[in-house]
């Protein structure tokens, strides 16, 4: 049940951001649309960052140990704090160098402040102690900011719902901890210990991400901001499609991490998820080409290829499955971090490509990307198969 409740937190988070998101992108003018749609771009590209397969190993260490448990979350959520921070710095300078139109700081703190929640309540350190009250607290806040911003969109708006909604996280984890311990402060012992268990998937993993979040900022220097905006509206859309499986792959991961007699090979959730995955991409489809997401907020109607962007979210879903269904269960890392330098080769050749001739919209490098990681994925499943049926031979 609390897995459940702490799967269902994380939605929270996730959703009222995209809600957020989705309002300033129906209610802000263009000028002030790409100031914050490129602020959230360098947001991503800090997360891609910090989480660096956090939430790969986090969960399964955290559950390993009885002892000084609550000071390794504590380590793990400081390391993530700590390199989203380091990254924000970085990429604004970054990308004001790159580009000839200056990303604008007022917009990116204020949503980097408001984004923060998002690593001090991941389900991986609320699944042991969370409680309903606790879900509808975060709620009802939650709400509250986004009925305030819907009625006075601006910069101020966003930075108060920022502080208000940190304020109530840091709130409920306080009265988790005082329920039963569920984070501490970490010392440097446990940092160390924490980073040396992220070493196995956390270059991979980060070399990945960065690459990918670092799209906007290439389409942002090669076509410009107001595409790089359209870009990450592409993207947020993609995001949103992944997010709602997330519920689903994260419960059931978590679950059979608590399970005392654990079932290392979930294969039937594999069939069940992908046919759901599936039949999502056709919904999705069926709405696009009724203009049904219009209907919600008229800026989608500037996304160019918004198809393609469905396919390249069914893709990292169908990635997503395999990798916490199978391959993470099994402790076949290895195969995780081939398929991750797999897929930053394949991102830096269409960079290459897109320098060359600016001919590729940025909907197909998100595709082609999705697509090389699952494909490196199965292949590697499937050699790994091969090779355990001929040694039992």
């Amino acid at each position: 049940m609390k897995s459940a409740l702490a799967v269902a937190g994380q939605i929270i988070l996730s959703a009222s951001n995209f809600i957020v998101f989705l309002v300033f992108t129906s209610l802000l003018t263009m000028s002030d649309f790409v100031l914050f749609s490129t602020a959230v771009g360098l947001s991503i590209l800090a997360y891609s960052v910090a989480e660096g397969g956090v939430s790969f190993v986090a969960p399964k260490e955290i559950t390993a140990i009885n002892e000084n448990r609550d000071a390794m979350v504590g380590a793990f959520v400081f390391v993530c704090v700590l390199l989203y921070s380091l990254s924000i710095f970085v990429g604004f300078f970054l990308w004001n160098l790159l580009s000839q139109e200056p990303l604008d700081l007022a917009w990116v703190l204020s949503y980097a402040l408001y984004f923060l929640p998002v690593m001090f309540m991941p389900s991986w350190v609320t699944f042991r102690t969370i409680k309903l009250d606790n879900i509808i607290v975060l709620s009802v806040s939650r709400v509250i900011t986004i009925l305030f911003i819907y009625f006075n969109p601006n910069l101020t708006t966003l930075l108060v719902a920022a502080v208000l909604n940190l304020a109530t996280s840091l709130w409920i984890l306080g009265v988790m901890n005082r329920r039963k311990k569920t984070i501490t402060v970490p010392s440097i012992t446990d940092i160390y210990s924490a980073i040396r268990k992220l070493k196995q998937v956390f270059l991979s993993k980060t070399f990945s991400y960065v690459i990918y979040s670092s799209i906007p900022l290439v389409v942002a220097a090669l076509y410009g901001n107001s595409i790089s905006a359209i870009y990450i509206l592409g993207e947020r859309l993609k995001s949103m499609y992944s997010t709602l499986f997330q519920p689903f792959i994260q419960t059931i991961y978590l679950w059979q991490l608590q399970k005392k007699n654990k079932q290392k090979h979930p294969y039937d959730f594999i069939f069940i998820v992908s046919a759901l995955n599936l039949f999502v991409l056709f919904l999705m489809f069926l709405a696009l080409q009724n203009g049904l997401l219009n209907l919600f907020v008229k800026r989608f109607n500037d996304i160019e290829n918004i198809e393609v962007y469905m396919v390249a979210a069914f893709l990292s879903v169908q990635t997503s499955i395999l990798l916490y269904f199978k391959v993470f269960p099994l402790g076949l890392f290895k195969v995780f971090r081939v398929s991750t330098y797999i897929q930053v080769i394949t991102f830096l050749s269409v960079f290459v490509l897109m320098y060359i001739s600016f001919s590729i919209p940025p909907a197909f490098i998100l595709a082609i990307g999705e697509m090389s990681i699952l494909l490196a994925v199965i292949i590697q499943l499937y050699s790994v198969k091969s090779k355990t049926v001929s040694e039992i031979e």
